[in-house]
């Protein structure tokens, strides 16, 4: 905290710091109303992790990818929604799968993408992934004694 006018605007809540990159910033410029604690900024880059030519698709492509997976998650086959926010926008409930191995982070070749997950999906194949790479490790800490 820099001043002590800002720290009276943090306690009158005209500023809040955004969870995502940690700023601090102005209540009514910097963030979207009813969209808690996450800035404009932050909230446009993960809209914009969502399209599909940050992973190497056309709309086209990943539409055909859609009616492959009978509109489902590769894994569970849960079946994707389209809703919209209050703001009027457009979301989906599906995740584009990339192998990290070829393309690391957000966005792809294209080449690597593997399907449409559901979150739950998506989130614990990174978790398996991790997990495997350890797998030696995992197998001695299940398989050990422990007292009850």
């Amino acid at each position: 905290m820099e001043t002590i006018e800002e720290f009276r605007a943090l306690i009158n809540g005209t500023l809040k710091e955004c969870v995502k990159c940690k700023v601090i910033q102005d209540t009514m410029k910097d963030f979207y109303v009813g969209n808690g604690n996450v800035c404009k900024s932050c909230k446009k880059k993960v809209e914009a992790d969502r399209k599909p030519s940050l992973y190497g698709l056309t709309e086209i492509k990943l539409k055909q990818m859609l009616t492959e997976q009978d509109n489902k998650c590769a894994i569970c086959e849960v079946e994707f929604k389209v809703f919209i926010t209050k703001k009027g926008y457009k979301r989906v409930s599906y995740h584009i799968d990339h192998d990290h191995d070829c393309c690391i982070g957000k966005g792809s070749c294209g080449k690597c993408v593997r399907g449409l997950l559901c979150n739950a999906c998506n989130t614990g194949l990174g978790m398996y992934l991790r997990l495997m790479a350890h797998k030696e490790a995992l197998d001695g800490y299940l398989s050990r004694e422990y007292s009850k």
